[in-house]
Protein backbone atom coordinates (compact mmCIF):
# COMPACT_ATOMS: atom_id res chain seq x y z
CA UNK A 1 0.00 0.00 0.00
CA UNK A 2 1.15 3.64 -0.98
CA UNK A 3 2.36 5.89 1.73
CA UNK A 4 -0.53 8.21 1.50
CA UNK A 5 -3.14 5.54 0.92
CA UNK A 6 -1.26 3.55 4.19
CA UNK A 7 -1.66 6.98 6.51
CA UNK A 8 -5.58 7.56 5.21
CA UNK A 9 -6.46 4.30 5.89
CA UNK A 10 -4.46 4.15 9.24
CA UNK A 11 -6.02 7.63 10.33
CA UNK A 12 -9.21 6.16 9.72
CA UNK A 13 -8.99 3.02 11.82
CA UNK A 14 -7.41 5.44 14.40
CA UNK A 15 -10.64 7.68 14.45
CA UNK A 16 -12.66 7.54 18.10
CA UNK A 17 -15.95 5.53 17.82
CA UNK A 18 -14.96 4.04 14.53
CA UNK A 19 -15.37 0.24 14.81
CA UNK A 20 -15.01 -2.34 12.33
CA UNK A 21 -18.30 -2.27 11.59
CA UNK A 22 -18.60 1.47 11.04
CA UNK A 23 -15.80 1.57 8.93
CA UNK A 24 -17.15 -0.74 6.88
CA UNK A 25 -20.43 1.49 6.40
CA UNK A 26 -18.70 4.27 5.66
CA UNK A 27 -16.07 2.66 3.17
CA UNK A 28 -19.24 1.09 1.54
CA UNK A 29 -20.97 4.54 1.09
CA UNK A 30 -17.99 6.80 0.13
CA UNK A 31 -15.60 4.31 -1.69
CA UNK A 32 -12.21 4.47 0.23
CA UNK A 33 -10.93 5.97 3.01
CA UNK A 34 -10.40 9.29 1.35
CA UNK A 35 -13.71 9.85 0.64
CA UNK A 36 -14.97 9.30 3.94
CA UNK A 37 -12.09 12.55 4.72
CA UNK A 38 -13.81 14.28 2.09
CA UNK A 39 -17.35 14.15 3.07
CA UNK A 40 -19.78 16.41 4.54
CA UNK A 41 -20.80 15.81 8.31
CA UNK A 42 -24.35 15.78 6.83
CA UNK A 43 -23.61 13.06 4.60
CA UNK A 44 -21.40 11.37 7.56
CA UNK A 45 -24.55 10.99 10.18
CA UNK A 46 -26.89 10.15 7.07
CA UNK A 47 -24.73 6.86 7.29
CA UNK A 48 -25.74 6.64 10.93
CA UNK A 49 -22.45 7.56 12.38
CA UNK A 50 -23.15 9.01 15.94
CA UNK A 51 -22.30 12.90 15.74
CA UNK A 52 -18.71 12.38 17.90
CA UNK A 53 -17.96 10.38 15.28
CA UNK A 54 -18.79 12.17 12.87
CA UNK A 55 -16.94 15.26 13.87
CA UNK A 56 -13.77 13.55 14.45
CA UNK A 57 -13.95 12.54 10.89
CA UNK A 58 -14.51 15.62 9.63
CA UNK A 59 -11.79 16.92 12.30
CA UNK A 60 -9.48 14.84 10.66
CA UNK A 61 -7.71 14.98 14.58
CA UNK A 62 -6.47 10.77 13.29
CA UNK A 63 -4.03 12.07 11.51
CA UNK A 64 -1.71 13.02 14.18
CA UNK A 65 -2.16 9.67 15.67
CA UNK A 66 -1.88 7.86 12.26
CA UNK A 67 1.44 9.73 11.68
CA UNK A 68 3.01 8.27 14.73
CA UNK A 69 2.12 5.01 14.35
CA UNK A 70 2.70 4.59 10.78
CA UNK A 71 6.45 5.31 12.04
CA UNK A 72 5.89 3.20 14.68
CA UNK A 73 5.00 0.63 11.94
CA UNK A 74 7.93 1.68 9.68
CA UNK A 75 10.37 1.38 12.31
CA UNK A 76 9.37 -2.56 12.72
CA UNK A 77 8.80 -3.43 9.78
CA UNK A 78 4.89 -3.67 9.94
CA UNK A 79 3.21 -3.94 6.65
CA UNK A 80 -0.67 -2.23 6.78
CA UNK A 81 -2.85 -3.94 4.42
CA UNK A 82 -6.43 -3.04 3.83
CA UNK A 83 -9.40 -5.33 2.82
CA UNK A 84 -9.23 -3.94 -1.23
CA UNK A 85 -5.58 -5.88 -1.80
CA UNK A 86 -5.01 -8.71 -3.25
CA UNK A 87 -2.93 -9.90 0.28
CA UNK A 88 -6.00 -9.46 2.42
CA UNK A 89 -6.63 -13.33 3.63
CA UNK A 90 -10.05 -14.06 1.39
CA UNK A 91 -11.29 -16.38 4.05
CA UNK A 92 -11.34 -12.93 6.47
CA UNK A 93 -13.42 -11.70 4.29
CA UNK A 94 -15.71 -14.17 4.66
CA UNK A 95 -16.92 -13.35 8.46
CA UNK A 96 -19.33 -11.32 9.61
CA UNK A 97 -17.32 -7.98 10.40
CA UNK A 98 -13.85 -8.46 8.83
CA UNK A 99 -11.46 -5.98 9.83
CA UNK A 100 -10.75 -3.39 6.98
CA UNK A 101 -7.14 -2.91 8.13
CA UNK A 102 -4.79 -5.46 8.61
CA UNK A 103 -1.02 -4.80 10.47
CA UNK A 104 1.58 -7.75 8.92
CA UNK A 105 4.56 -9.03 10.00
CA UNK A 106 6.13 -11.25 7.92
CA UNK A 107 5.30 -13.39 4.40
CA UNK A 108 1.33 -13.17 3.57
Amino acid sequence: MELDSALSWLALSLTPGLGARLMGRVLREFGSPEGVFRASLTALEACNLPAATAQAVVSRGSFSAGQKEMAWVRELGIQLIHWGESVYPPRLLEIYDPPPLLYLRGDA
